[in-house]
């Protein structure tokens, strides 16, 4: 039930992130345009227009971007193929001769132009695809129409049905500047979804979001564009698959690791029952050893009275994530809103979920076996905590002769360092002991201090 609340909340997540990402789609009438002055005063001596463009209509008349002054209509015209690239009514090398636009296929556009070095660029797709020279000491002319959609044969009109664009618009922006072509080509190649262009803000004179705002005639409509935000939940899902392939890898690892510390321990153990056979023959030490033993089960006593507290906060939590799930049933109204731009991921998704599926119950299943392999060797460990003790004794008894030496340094000697001692356990410390969560859970929240490490290393080899 946690991994479906999770996949949902994600889910929630990125369907209310991508309401902040919309397109422009134009219908393919005479009327459906954009039309409006905006101040091009600070492109007058150099400008980069660029925009991502979806074409939809067969044909080389349709225009997606037409500026207009008084005294030329053609100040700036571009055809959604490239065929028609007008700057100054110059007009271009032809960019669908050097690189195809498919109908239907987003594709990134920049063209750039400088009154110093009177040459417009054109780029499609991060790559320069032609050039031409404007006259010298031309200017860009402020005060004129932008319209975007249609095609202007006079002062801000006399628009023809052949010329409509009808396709989508995304991410159209106009610097001030001519952009570098390492510039055009890292806004192409971070992709439509990215927010790239903001880097350019202090250039960036007309924007993507002041064109959204902008009265529309007719049938154009700022739509939310959901598969950016598609594009990466997939790639978080694909990362959720690696890790938890990594995680299979590392608790076959951590069983080979408990497989080899058995094989030790059952040396210890024969270790030990020869000191045993020595300590049965100082029985007056037996009384204090006792004592110590209890001492030992009323501080794990203690232990589980914080053990049993540590499950009624677990419990707390169950009920928060119950009311969590609640809360996210009503979520699920607002989704069906969503529900027709999903289904063209909804196959993806179970597939990757039925993945899931699959590896968390081989998590389970080895899980389980560790946790049964662990039961064994607690109880081995309960046997040579005794031993132990036993050991300490002998060795206070019989520190001249230094007839035997007992190591206890494991793995749990790293919570002795500068990070973890003296320090409230948090979910990134227990994830870096990569040990198993349904035991350290428990821990979280509690200070590390000798006595708890002592504790790990006893019962948590």
């Amino acid at each position: 039930m946690r991994l479906s609340c999770l996949l949902m909340v994600l889910i929630v997540q990125e369907i209310s992130a991508a309401q902040s990402h919309k397109v422009l789609k134009f219908g393919n009438t005479v009327w459906d345009y954009i039309r409006f002055k905006p101040n091009m005063q600070p492109f007058s001596e150099a400008f980069s227009l660029c925009s991502w463009i979806r074409k939809s209509r067969s044909g080389s008349q349709a225009h997606w971007f037409s500026y207009a002054t008084r005294s030329n209509y053609n100040e700036i015209v571009i055809t959604d193929e490239g065929s028609s690239n007008y700057v100054f009514d110059s007009y271009s090398t032809n960019v669908r001769a050097q690189a195809g636009v498919t109908a239907g296929v987003w594709y990134h556009y920049c063209l750039c132009w400088s009154l110093s070095s009177r040459t417009a660029s054109i780029y499609h797709n991060g790559r320069q695809t032609g050039s031409f020279t404007t006259p010298s000491g031309r200017r860009l002319t402020a005060g004129g129409y932008l319209v975007l959609g249609q095609d202007q044969d006079t002062y801000g009109g006399s628009f023809e049905s052949s010329q409509s664009f009808g396709g989508e618009l995304d991410k159209t922006n106009i610097f001030s500047k001519k952009l570098t072509s390492s510039e055009v080509s890292e806004l192409y190649s971070a992709g439509r979804c990215s927010d790239v262009e903001s880097k350019y803000d202090d250039v960036r004179q007309l924007k993507w979001e002041q064109i959204l705002q902008q009265p529309r005639t007719g049938n154009v409509r700022a739509e939310i564009d959901t598969s950016c935000r598609v594009e990466q939940l997939e790639e978080q899902l694909e990362d959720a698959r690696k890790e938890l392939t990594d995680t299979k890898a590392s608790k076959e690892e951590i069983s080979d690791q408990l497989n080899r510390s058995e094989i030790n321990l059952n040396k210890k153990s024969s270790e030990l029952e020869e000191v045993r056979a020595n300590l049965e023959q100082t029985t007056g030490q037996f009384t204090e050893r006792e004592t110590k033993l209890n001492q030992t089960e009323t501080r794990l006593d203690q232990t589980e009275t914080r053990l049993n507290q540590t499950e009624t906060q677990l419990n707390q939590t169950e009920t928060q994530l119950n009311q969590t799930e609640t809360q996210l049933d009503q979520t699920e109204k607002k989704l069906d809103q969503t529900e027709t731009r999903l289904n063209k991921t909804e196959k993806h998704m179970e597939e990757v979920e039925a993945n899931l599926a699959v590896t968390v119950s081989q998590l389970n299943q080895t899980e389980k076996n560790l946790e049964e392999t662990r039961a064994h060797l607690n109880e081995t460990l309960a046997e040579v905590e005794e031993l132990e003790e036993e050991v300490k004794e002998i060795k206070k008894g019989l520190s001249g002769f230094n007839c035997f030496r007992v190591t206890n340094s494991t793995h749990w000697d790293i919570l002795y360092t500068e990070s973890f001692f003296d320090e409230i356990l948090t979910e990134d410390m227990l994830a870096i002991l990569d040990e198993s969560w349904e035991k350290l859970e428990y821990f979280k929240g509690t200070r590390v201090t000798e006595r708890l490490i002592e504790f790990f290393k006893r019962y948590f080899p």
